[in-house]
């Protein structure tokens, strides 16, 4: 498990987004980061799915950004891969990990690839009873 923006390698998250159109270009953004290119990383698919939460800590509140210390702007455009091949873990990547510790099964983050588009960072490990994610056939639930 190597890790996103939000969990640090190790964590099993799973990285959803609003919309298709959204979910596409994170995850492009996601291969040229790593330097594959669009020939290489296509085709992708792309599945809809259902998700019910309880505890979700929303980062794009900016209140709830304020009270917690958070500078978003400096996380959205944090370098979290290379500090990632250093060994370090990021910022943002600190901060999803007191999230999930602290009891949340998600968070709710802006995208740092797309403009205006919402993602949500589940930490499936985390689920609680009465929780559930599923996509295209897959199924991950409280035991």
């Amino acid at each position: 498990m190597q890790g996103g923006r939000w969990s640090a390698p190790g964590i099993r998250a799973a990285y959803l987004c609003e919309s298709p159109e959204a979910a596409l270009s994170e995850y492009l953004a996601g291969a040229r980061d790593a330097g594959i290119p669009d020939r290489s990383g296509l085709p992708a698919v792309v599945a809809w799915g259902e998700v019910r939460l309880q505890r979700v800590l929303d980062l794009t509140r900016p209140a709830a950004c304020a009270a917690l210390g958070i500078d978003l702007t400096r996380l959205l455009a944090s370098p979290w891969r290379s500090e990632n091949e250093c060994g370090q873990v990021s910022e943002s990547q600190a901060w999803g990990g007191a999230a999930r510790s602290s009891g949340s099964e998600a968070l709710r983050v802006p995208s740092a690839a797309v403009a205006g588009a919402v993602n949500l960072v589940v930490f499936v490990d985390r689920l609680l009873p009465g929780s559930r994610l599923s996509a295209h056939g897959l199924s991950v639930e409280h035991p």
